[in-house]
């Protein structure tokens, strides 16, 4: 894989948020749909000597952790090395460990929506006491450059759409389609989601988050404190 020189790739810098290499940061996202409320994305880029990794953490509003994502940087985009999902059990939580089999997170040189990025893994849960495997495919294309509004400033943001088929082995084959409209700006990352589920042709709002303030890991522990 060689070097590509900037102009070639117009995505660099709209994934990764700029603080993350500052001792990490925290995006608190807002909420609508079917799951209100606040969403923390704590991003923290490790380096050392010899290697990069970043780690994004996601909580939910009462901060549980839902998941930990281990990213790789490469030449065009990030690659993704693990994912740990954690679920809500009788006992408080349970982990579980996603198998990747294409990895492909977020790509630079995407040009047009004829370039399309392929995602997908599989897990397994626990389901009505049943154990589940599911299993995600993805494909993500570059819609273009817009306008996007959050923390009261107007961005020019890259808009990338993915379609989600999500299969789960329950009774045969059970097929979920969704469809997700993401909005990353530069050094900042993703800063608006919406997500619909696709039924007879037609697309129902099933949730939007947007970034509406940023924190140190200090603060969210101190809310956590403070909570507790």
């Amino acid at each position: 894989m060689s070097c590509q020189k900037q102009n070639q790739n117009p995505l660099a810098h709209h994934y990764l948020p700029l603080e993350a290499k500052n001792g990490g940061i925290v995006h608190q996202f807002e909420g609508t749909g079917f799951q209100q409320g606040k969403e923390y994305w704590y991003y923290n880029l490790q380096q050392t000597a010899d290697s990069t990794q970043l780690i994004v953490t996601v909580y939910d509003q009462d901060l549980n952790q839902q998941q930990v994502s281990v990213e790789k940087p490469l030449v065009n985009g990030w690659i993704q090395k693990q994912l740990l999902l954690i679920f809500p059990d009788s006992s408080g939580a349970r982990s579980e460990k996603a198998i990747i089999h294409t990895g492909n997170k977020f790509a630079f040189d995407l040009k047009d929506s004829l370039d399309v990025l392929h995602y997908s893994l599989e897990w397994t849960e626990m389901l009505d006491q049943e154990r589940v495997t599911k299993r995600l495919f993805r494909n993500s294309r570059f819609m273009g450059f817009d306008t996007v509004e959050f923390m009261g400033e107007m961005h020019h943001a890259a808009h990338i759409m993915s379609r989600d088929k999500i299969e789960d082995d329950r009774e045969g084959t059970l097929t979920l389609d969704l469809k997700s409209d993401e909005f990353y700006v530069k050094n900042w990352g993703m800063v608006r989601k919406k997500q619909f589920y696709l039924k007879n042709g037609k697309e129902i709002l099933m949730r939007e988050i947007q970034l509406t303030d940023t924190l140190r890991m200090a603060d969210l522990e101190q809310i956590l404190k403070d909570k507790n």
